[in-house]
């Protein structure tokens, strides 16, 4: 990320607990769901690409993740590592 506070942990905790505050949620527990979420999603995404092999079978739950349209404005953000199959 290009922005100079990106690494700043205190700073980050600090805006979670404002947005937990308006929301009447801890910020930790907003921070582990909205980490939750977006784990979620980047495996909903990954299981579109997958549809062959060993990993066919373990991404099955995802193909009607419910949240998967209200997550779309993500997408951009996400990046996954290459992989290469000895298939």
């Amino acid at each position: 990320m290009s922005h100079p506070d990106y690494k700043n942990v205190r700073i980050k905790n600090k805006i979670w607990d404002q947005i937990g505050n308006e929301l009447n949620i801890k910020g930790e527990d907003l921070k582990k769901r909205w980490k939750n979420l977006r784990d979620c999603y980047a495996k909903y995404l990954r299981s579109e690409k997958t549809r062959t092999g060993q990993q066919a079978k373990t991404t099955t739950r995802y193909k009607s993740w419910p949240w998967a349209q209200h997550m779309e404005a993500f997408r951009p953000f996400l990046q996954f590592a290459q992989t290469e199959s000895n298939v």
